[in-house]
């Protein structure tokens, strides 16, 4: 069964997740090193999940999801703590400079118990 797409943004802004759309679609699965396998969320994937919550087209949403990323990247290199509520506190526990130049940063993430399934990005006008 092939899947379709929403016929209009509001449609597209309804529907969370396609049916046939998995929680998480694996672009590269790792070995988690307990027999099990961890799901990998790349920026492609990241991009077209926030197109379909938000409404937008990907390549409005794609400059805006990296500049955050960038940004949060610059911050946990900082040894900043970040703080940011639908995701939790992240807090940079150790970091570490390997030979080859790059960073290593052992972070801790604090989640709240409920987190909301699915958080509405903006009030739809003519409700309420």
């Amino acid at each position: 069964m092939a899947a379709t797409k929403p016929r209009t943004k509001a449609a597209a802004a309804k529907d969370d997740l396609p049916d046939d759309m998995p929680a998480q679609t694996p672009s590269d699965p790792q070995d988690s090193g307990d027999g099990g396998e961890v799901q990998v969320l790349r920026v492609k994937d990241l991009v077209e999940r926030a197109a379909l919550r938000s409404g937008q087209r990907k390549n409005v949403v794609k400059p805006t999801l990296e500049a955050a990323l960038a940004v949060l990247g610059e911050a946990l290199d900082a040894g900043e703590t970040l703080i940011i509520p639908p995701l939790g506190k992240i807090k940079v526990i150790r970091k570490q400079d390997t030979a080859g130049g790059a960073t290593q940063l052992r972070l801790q993430l604090r989640r709240p118990k409920a987190v909301a399934a699915v958080a509405p990005l903006a009030e739809v006008d003519g409700e309420g």
